[in-house]
């Protein structure tokens, strides 16, 4: 929540790391309609196609709020799924929809450290990787919604 105590679709988007071009790629909604979108919370009347995907916006932000960073208290335990060597974190990135640059300013790395990492056969330690695997199941659940009016 902010420091209001309300979640508007801006505060949402900023949770989750998508700009405005990201949004409206993934939700189909034109970037003049989520610009008037932007300042309106979750219980506004609108469409039902604008309340849909007010609440999509709003289930990835809870999302992307509980599991804020690879240290989050959230994440589970690696398990038994591999670390994410290069082309697993290039599956995720596509998925969540983030950038390598926004990955690694996430994970407190340079972009050329992480590259180099990823370039040389090496994989993501295993919290990290643990970390952006829970990201995409949860991106991987939570689908746009149909905008159409």
């Amino acid at each position: 929540m902010t420091a209001r105590g309300i979640e508007t679709v801006e505060n949402d988007l900023e949770a989750i790391g998508w700009g405005l071009r990201q949004v409206s790629r993934r939700s189909g909604f034109s970037r003049a309609r989520i610009t008037r979108l932007k300042s309106t919370t979750l219980d506004h009347d609108g469409s039902p196609a604008e309340r849909a995907f007010r609440r999509w916006i709003a289930d990835l932000a809870r999302l992307h709020r509980r599991f804020y960073s690879p240290l989050s208290p959230a994440v589970p335990a690696p398990g038994n799924r591999p670390c994410l060597n290069g082309a697993g974190v290039n599956r995720a990135l596509i998925i969540i929809g983030w950038s390598e640059r926004f990955l690694a300013e996430s994970l407190a790395m340079h972009r050329t450290e992480l590259r180099r990492v990823l370039e040389n056969g090496g994989e993501l330690s295993p919290r990290p990787s643990r970390w952006l695997d829970v990201l995409c199941d949860g991106h991987i659940d939570l689908p746009r919604p149909d905008v159409t009016d």
